[in-house]
Parts: structure tokens; sequence; C-alpha cells
């Protein structure tokens, strides 16, 4: 669990560097609708991709993302350790 909650707590403090939320970090967790209540667009979400590659030290192929990927902190979460452990697999 520790790793999980680590994962989204990275994942929040780049959306919040990325992204210039003007959304106090308080107000934001796991659950937080990225779309429909922080509104996120499609520039955002390029924003995103590469803070999340630079973080994480993984490629992510921005046409493979789902908008199921990126409803939420734990959705990104998620599409990120995938790509983590595809990319260990190689």
């Amino acid at each position: 669990m520790q790793e999980t909650s680590l994962l989204h707590e990275r994942i929040k403090a780049i959306l919040l560097q990325e992204l210039n939320l003007d959304v106090p970090a308080n107000e934001i967790d796991s659950q937080t609708r990225l779309l429909e209540e922080l509104g996120l667009d499609s520039a955002g979400l390029i924003q995103l991709v590469v803070g999340l590659e630079e973080e994480f030290d993984v490629e992510i192929d921005e046409s493979a993302i789902g908008r199921e990927d990126i409803q939420d902190i734990a959705s990104i979460a998620t599409f990120v350790q995938a790509h983590m452990d595809g990319q260990q697999d190689d």
C-alpha cells in the first residue's frame, strides 16, 4: 500500500508542477477527476505525459492513452505501473 501511495503522491506532484493547477494540493486526491474537476485538456495531457516519462523513466505513446487511463491519479498510477513493468521485461 505504501508503494501505491508514494506513486500517487509522485503523480500528484507532477500534475501540480507541470500543469500549474490553480487548485490547492490538499484538494487533490487519488479519485479527483482530472478532466471534469481539474479541466485537463489535450495540451495538459501532453505536459502530463512528458512529466511522467521524465519522472518514471518510461516511454509513453500518447496515442495509446485512453480516456480511462487518465480519469484520476489512481488510473494514471495503474497505467504508469504497467509501463514500468513492461519496460523491465525488455
